[in-house]
């Protein structure tokens, strides 16, 4: 009697914890580890770089609430999940937008901070969006000389592909970093025990948004966890091609699909084609 199985380690997973496979329990796990050592070991850790220094333990709290946003943020999306969210920020846009053009157009008045609101939600699904298309295979490449290559050669043009795109997103999250000035400044911090970057002034000078009462740098922020959310689907689709379970990226097919609709007599809208 033969049927399909999942194998012994991801049906216990996903037995334990529905949801979870292996890369996103890792990632989770390293980041309430990061969160366990900033906060548990706050003392030692103030001690041990901090002596004699007075204003150290004033940056090492700030250094501590911007890597608490940034670790409960992306436990938020793993727990909610990047659809849910996308969907909320889309809906929230589109109310917004609707409530400012009757105000404006019916009343001669409207929101203020209607339009900042509307931008800062439109980065948000943007960056939500990307790292979420690879995990559907929603992007698009071209793969027409890839796919007439054997399985053991996709793979391993997939895994040299998702690898470099992997760095890519490394590099960007550096670089989000490095635009909000705070994985250099805590670069700096980790040598030299002062912390001294943007994110830090505009935390002590309590710098607001142009028309939103929040902090400017919790709008910021929205870069690097993008690009680590981004990182971590690459890692896994990067995980599953070296264990053979795909050739690569699995990217969207439109032609396929387009010949598959026409095969069905149906056209993209899901009407009958004529």
């Amino acid at each position: 009697m033969s049927g399909h199985h999942s194998g012994p380690e991801q049906g216990s997973l996903s037995a334990l914890l529905p949801g979870y496979n292996a890369p996103k329990l890792i990632f989770s796990a390293a980041l309430i580890a990061l969160l366990a050592v900033v906060w548990g070991l706050e003392g030692t850790l103030i001690e041990t770089f901090g002596a004699g220094d007075f204003y150290f333990a004033e940056d090492f709290a700030r250094m501590q609430l911007v890597i608490t946003v940034f670790a409960g943020l992306l436990l938020a999306v793993m727990m909610i999940g990047e659809p849910l969210l996308m969907a909320g920020l889309l809906a929230s846009m589109t109310v917004l937008t609707f409530i400012q053009v009757v105000l404006r157009y019916g009343f001669n008045t409207g929101l203020l901070w209607a339009l900042e609101a509307t931008t800062y939600m439109f980065a948000w699904l943007v960056l939500l969006g990307m790292s979420y298309g690879v995990r559907i295979g929603a992007h698009i490449g071209v793969d027409l000389v890839v796919k007439a290559f054997p399985d053991g050669l996709q793979r391993l043009v997939g895994a040299v592909a998702v690898s470099i795109a992997f760095a890519y997103a490394l590099l960007m999250l550096w670089g989000a970093y490095s635009a909000c000035e705070y994985l250099a400044d805590l670069w700096r911090w980790l040598l030299d025990g002062r912390s001294c970057g943007y994110i830090d002034r505009l935390i002590i000078l309590d710098v607001d948004a142009e028309d939103i009462p929040i902090s400017r740098w919790l709008l910021t922020v929205m870069l690097p966890v993008g690009f680590a959310l981004l990182a971590f689907r690459l890692f896994e689709v990067l995980v599953d091609v070296l264990r053979g379970r795909r050739t690569g990226f699995g990217l969207a097919d439109e032609a396929t699909e387009a010949l598959d609709l026409q095969s069905t007599g149906k056209s993209f809208d899901g009407e009958a084609a004529r």
